[in-house]
């Protein structure tokens, strides 16, 4: 369905414009897709009630009354509780104590020839391996498209989003409703 869907919408305009129109389309398309799907919801949510209700009571069943704590047994909700809360507590305190600083360090300077570097075109290989460091549901924005989502349909997206990406490092220019997340290309 995505893939037949995205070669109908016919959209005109530069890169991001075309990016995001076609993207909210698609949006829009599987959300009355899921709506056509996700019948009897009702009935399904009850079920989940029930068998959440079930898993409730074993859980109250279950009582936790002994704990080590330091190889030294604590018994008591309370004192489990405390114990539980000091040990995590003691790892977010204060320390006073000399810390490291950047004063009289030397830093490498690139090269003319790094430097030209970091402004090259972007690649589809370096474009595409940005997406696959990202966890599938990582940077889900209110767009609703997922990381996971792009990788399903890369071999569909990929010219969008390549000419999304050459247009943007060719005038720096995002257009309105693409925010700043596109931080990732550079991750």
């Amino acid at each position: 369905m995505v893939r037949e869907k995205w070669g109908s919408y016919n959209i005109e305009g530069w890169g991001a414009f075309f990016l995001k129109e076609k993207l909210k389309l698609i949006k829009g398309s599987l959300k009355e897709c899921h709506q056509r799907h996700s019948q009897n919801l009702i009935g399904k949510c009850n079920t989940v009630k029930e068998r959440m209700s079930i898993l409730y009571i074993k859980g109250e069943t279950y009582v936790l009354d002994e704990e080590k704590a330091n190889g030294v047994q604590v018994q008591g909700v309370k004192n489990i509780c405390s114990t539980i809360f000091n040990h995590f507590s003691s790892h977010f305190r204060h320390v006073d104590g000399a810390r490291p600083g950047v004063d009289n360090l030397n830093f490498c300077k690139l090269s003319v020839i790094e430097a030209a570097s970091l402004i090259c075109f972007f690649t589809v290989e370096k474009v595409k391996q940005a997406i696959w460091d990202c966890d599938n549901f990582k940077s889900l924005g209110p767009d609703g498209i997922s990381f996971g989502f792009i990788k399903q349909f890369w071999n569909d997206l990929k010219d969008a989003f390549m000419r999304f990406v050459s247009e943007f490092h060719r005038n720096g220019r995002l257009t309105k409703g693409i925010n700043a997340n596109i931080y990732w290309f550079n991750s």
